[in-house]
């Protein structure tokens, strides 16, 4: 249909009426969701009761910043931004707090902001995209435990060895462990509820089914990439478990300790693409 003339909302009027309902104009609002990539869209003027509601591209939903068009890098900049601030508080803190309560407080004022939400906004790992997220966390390791320079180098000390040695995962890490825990529980659920997220085989029970589509254009999405993260980890890194038959707990203590066995893998200084990333 033709919607270069803009979408009347009227014939809403009396499902509201109905329903007892009321619309606040100034609270409300529309996205025009679009792809990056398809021709250019007419750019919709959506009207009610005699006013135009207003069009916004960002969006916050449950505290995650959705845009029109469907990217996370809005959200994973907004997430660096709070880390650098939080450095900020360590940078402070740093020569008054007692060195047992350093994990916790890095866990508190890092850790969790990236944890939440991550299964949706983590671009299925991409190490480009979750890359000034991945600095942060560096920059804050180094400030919250004192990490220099070596007195004969002017390279930025490592943080490789602090991460594993505390067993703090990486953001790519996170990412997945999260991915594969959420996996998991989507398979306790009874069939005809899971059905519309993911699917398992039946000759393979820990064998998701991949979802059809582009996924070079998909990756981002969690119904995407969950099943291609699910079974690269169940295949390659854990195959004399059958994940299925876990409790949530056993699934979660294995995954860890796997994902820092791969984090801690190769140069014990230097970071490798094989320690964040399963494209290798």
């Amino acid at each position: 249909p033709d919607l270069s003339s803009g979408i009347n909302a009227e014939y809403g009027h009396s499902y509201l009426y109905a329903n007892y309902l009321h619309i606040y104009l100034s609270k409300t609002k529309f996205m025009q969701f679009k792809c990056p990539r398809a021709n250019p869209q007419v750019d919709l003027l959506v009207s009610f009761d005699g006013s135009t509601i207003k069009r916004e591209r960002v969006t916050k939903f449950l505290g995650i910043l959705i845009t029109d068009s469907l990217s996370w890098d809005t959200h994973i900049a907004k997430v660096a931004s709070k880390l650098h601030r939080n450095i900020g508080s360590l940078y402070r803190m740093r020569r008054s707090l007692p060195i047992p309560l350093r994990k916790p407080v890095f866990s508190s004022l890092i850790q969790s902001y990236i944890t939440y939400g991550i299964s949706v906004w983590g671009s299925g790992g991409s190490a480009s995209q979750l890359f000034p997220i991945f600095k942060a966390q560096k920059n804050a390791l180094r400030c919250l435990f004192n990490l220099k320079r070596a007195p004969d180098s002017y390279a930025r000390p490592g943080t490789k060895r602090t991460f594993n040695e505390n067993m703090f995962l990486t953001v790519h890490n996170i990412y997945f462990y999260t991915v594969l825990s959420e996996v998991h529980r989507i398979s306790s659920l009874p069939e005809t509820t899971r059905s519309n997220l993911i699917n398992f085989s039946t000759r393979k029970p820990d064998l998701a089914l991949m979802r059809k589509g582009k996924t070079q254009y998909l990756d981002s999405n969690f119904l995407f990439a969950a099943p291609k993260i699910w079974n690269t980890l169940t295949q390659t890194m854990f195959k004399t478990v059958r994940f299925r038959g876990l409790t949530r707990g056993g699934i979660s203590s294995i995954a860890k300790n796997c994902l820092l066995a791969r984090q801690l893998s190769g140069d014990p200084v230097s970071w490798v693409n094989k320690n964040y990333s399963f494209t290798d």
